[in-house]
């Protein structure tokens, strides 16, 4: 899965600490067509760090025909950063056809199966005992305990496969609630979204705020991996009132003796600049002058010669945020976060 090399930044402990179960509950809201992606809904508590992404391949559909997952189709609930979690059970919200559909189900952690489950009836003792009509919109919560081996790797990845039977029918999802013992040295934290304000000409800035880089409807990221790009790329977000989208960077200012700063993101790299159109982690010049402006953000690095940070959509290839000596680019925005919802 993409960025596994973040995870590895968390530690894992499979000590003799006694920690409490935690659930958390991620429902399928909606099919945003403009991200091509699912939205999630989430409420409980998450390792810290940790996401989620939900895959059907038979695509997004609404209705009463809500997440459906017909025959020889699957469904997948990916989670990601739960290195030392130990699962101890899944539910699922989930219903059928008036009278037919069938589904298995895989827990699996990387190479770990946790627990398996072969294709039955909805109305099998296995599942729910009777057909329970998608035209109710009413889901039945279904928990499967773990069979085997539950404590995840060190790669940190979770699948939750939901798996069509051959026979005619379909069943459909609308949540899922994982049961788990989370991992000592990680700890868990909300996974409510994060609303974060534009900071305007006469804004202030304070040592230890939270920023994001943003304009034109796309947020600093680190998709590719700055160390082969040398520059930050530029990640579709459609609000800024409620972030939870994993692959945003999220910098930490330090103030600097000498009035400048340092951006620290969330796995601990220092955002520095080696030359013009070169940014780099933890590495060449790593403070920045920052004025705050009515078209944008003026971030330049304190060398003279390295430029500033600025937005750049050219319609040959793609959009990125970049630190450039030319002045005609746009500057990016900030946005401080001030609460979780």
């Amino acid at each position: 899965m993409i960025r596994t090399f973040i995870l590895s930044l968390f530690a894992t402990c499979f000590g003799a600490f006694n920690l409490h179960a935690e659930t958390i509950t991620y429902r399928i809201v909606e099919y945003n067509a403009d991200a091509g992606d699912f939205v999630l809904a989430a409420h409980g508590m998450r390792p810290v760090g940790a996401y989620a992404m939900f895959e059907n391949e038979f695509g997004a559909t609404r209705g009463n025909r809500y997440n459906q997952i017909p025959r020889n189709k699957q469904a997948t609930l990916w989670l990601e950063g739960w290195e030392g979690c130990t699962i101890n059970s899944v539910t699922l919200a989930m219903c059928s056809n008036n009278s037919s559909g069938t589904a298995g189900l895989v827990v699996s952690a990387g190479d770990d199966e946790l627990f398996s489950m072969r294709a039955l009836p909805f109305d099998d003792p296995e599942w729910f005992g009777h057909w329970l009509s998608k035209d109710l919109q009413t889901y039945a919560e279904i928990t499967k305990t773990m069979t085997s081996r539950a404590v995840v790797g060190d790669a940190g990845e979770v699948a939750i496969t939901l798996k069509a039977g051959t026979p005619e029918g379909s069943v459909y999802l609308d949540a899922v609630t994982i049961d788990y013992t989370p991992a000592a040295a990680v700890g868990t934290e909300s996974p409510l979204g994060w609303v974060f304000e534009k900071m305007e000409a006469k804004g202030t800035l304070a040592d230890g705020d939270v920023i994001m880089l943003y304009r034109s409807g796309d947020a600093a990221g680190d998709i590719d991996g700055m160390e082969k790009n040398r520059y930050l790329d530029a990640i579709g977000l459609s609000s800024t009132s409620n972030v939870v989208e994993p692959f945003v960077e999220f910098f930490t200012l330090g103030a600097t003796a000498d009035g400048h700063w340092t951006l620290t993101d969330q796995y601990g790299r220092k955002l520095g600049a080696t030359a013009a159109q070169s940014l780099a982690w933890d590495a060449g010049v790593d403070t920045w002058g920052i004025t705050l402006g009515y078209s944008g953000a003026t971030i330049a690095s304190t060398h003279s010669k390295y430029g500033t940070l600025r937005y750049n959509a050219p319609a040959e290839s793609y959009a990125r945020f970049w630190n450039y000596t030319s002045t005609s680019l746009p500057l990016p925005y900030i946005y401080k976060r001030t609460r979780q919802l």
